[in-house]
């Protein structure tokens, strides 16, 4: 009997210890935190595209881009690299302006010219090259030497620049040829002057089109080139030679000549695709005959450039772009639509990948138009987000369902 009566206590105690475990395994079920509500992302945008013609020069080579976009046509296949003549100058440009920045507005240091300086002029002139006058003594700042280089291409000048910054020619190129491989131009080399006359400075249009996209991001190179003229010590008025200079929205980059390069120009052309949509195009023409025809070259391509821009409904308002899984309701979807239509700038009328992003947690109750993530579009330089809304209201979990969810 005292054996039984010990076996029931026994089995009443594991009952009991049981049932406790039941229950505070019920509250810990209960209590937990409810799983996070996210947006699973649908399969991303289809792109359309057509494809490319471009009226490339016979007896130049060329590529085509815009700021934003990149390189988006080349004729080139085999990035051989060609001597850049004087569109060399927009790297030397980069190079000081890394070191010694300017902000708009700004003169910078007053540089003393000497008769090293005067020396240079005399070389460069009995080569043919580009110059601008200089006297020894002569006081000169930094933004007018810049404008010196810039608008009459002068080489003289740009070695000064270089020398001024960074001690010697030696010290520029080794520093100009690490600073182009991290601009990403892999097929850019500096060479043994800071003007470009000599063939030893070399690149390719496609790499040219990189070097202008981030010349235009300087805000002192991008507000020189554009400038038709300028006045500076000595010299007196000094011209851009760029005579693209405000054709068909041109304004800006740079042209270039020598006997080894032949006539070459990087341009930069601001153009409205639609009211309140811009792109700025991007060009470069190398190795053509003469600089007369790499501006001639120039125009047909930035004629078609422009064809192929347009502007395209990317996004519609109530678009769905995901879902969102609420476990406690299975059997019904809730989807995440685009609050507002969205546009954007194409090129081919084809897009960057539009991104979902879920927002940290979606809390419950939640009501329709609750915002669930948003959209990331990038069309060149703009980024637009686009919030993504929920199309019916999600309650909370029931009692029965919190109390034995796995």
């Amino acid at each position: 009997m005292r054996i039984k009566k010990k076996q029931k206590r026994h089995s009443g105690r594991v009952a009991a210890w049981m049932l406790l475990l039941i229950i505070l395994a019920g509250a810990y079920n209960y209590l937990r935190p409810l799983p996070p509500l996210t947006v699973t992302p649908l399969p991303p945008l289809t792109q359309e595209s057509t494809s490319t013609t471009m009226p490339w020069p016979s007896d130049a080579v060329a590529a085509v881009g815009a700021v934003g976009y990149g390189v988006l046509a080349s004729s080139q296949t085999d990035e051989k690299t060609i001597p850049t003549a004087s569109l060399a100058k927009i790297i030397t440009a980069l190079a000081i302006l890394k070191e010694k920045p300017l902000e708009l507005g700004q003169q910078g240091p007053t540089i003393t010219l000497t008769n090293e300086d005067v020396q240079s002029y005399n070389d460069y002139y009995a080569k043919g090259g580009s110059i601008t006058l200089v006297a020894n003594g002569e006081k000169i700042t930094q933004y007018q030497a810049l404008q010196s280089m810039l608008l009459p291409s002068s080489n003289n000048m740009a070695d000064t620049l270089a020398k001024w910054t960074f001690g010697s020619l030696d010290n520029y190129r080794s520093y100009a040829n690490n600073y182009v491989k991290q601009l990403g131009l892999s097929h850019t080399t500096v060479g043994t002057d800071a003007s470009g006359l000599s063939p030893t400075t070399v690149s390719t249009p496609s790499d040219l089109i990189k070097l202008g996209e981030i010349a235009l991001q300087n805000p002192v190179i991008a507000q020189i080139v554009a400038q038709p003229n300028a006045n500076v010590p000595v010299a007196g008025t000094i011209p851009n030679v760029n005579r693209l200079l405000g054709r068909e929205g041109v304004n800006g980059i740079k042209t270039g000549n020598s006997d080894e390069a032949r006539g070459c120009i990087m341009f930069s052309a601001d153009y409205e695709v639609a009211p309140g949509h811009h792109v700025t195009i991007l060009g470069v023409v190398m190795a053509a005959p003469s600089v007369n025809s790499a501006i001639a070259d120039s125009l047909p391509l930035l004629r078609t450039a422009k064809q192929y821009f347009s502007v395209e409904s990317i996004v519609r308002a109530g678009e769905s772009f995901g879902t969102v899984y609420v476990p406690w309701a299975a059997n019904s979807t809730v989807h995440a639509l685009a609050q507002h239509d969205s546009s954007a700038v194409t090129w081919q009328r084809s897009v960057s990948p539009v991104t979902v992003k879920s927002a940290p947690l979606l809390k419950v109750p939640a009501k329709t138009g609750d915002v669930a993530g948003s959209i990331g579009l990038q069309g060149g330089t703009s980024d637009t987000t686009i919030p993504l809304q929920i199309d019916r209201p999600i309650d909370k979990p029931g009692f029965w369902w919190r109390l034995i969810r796995w």
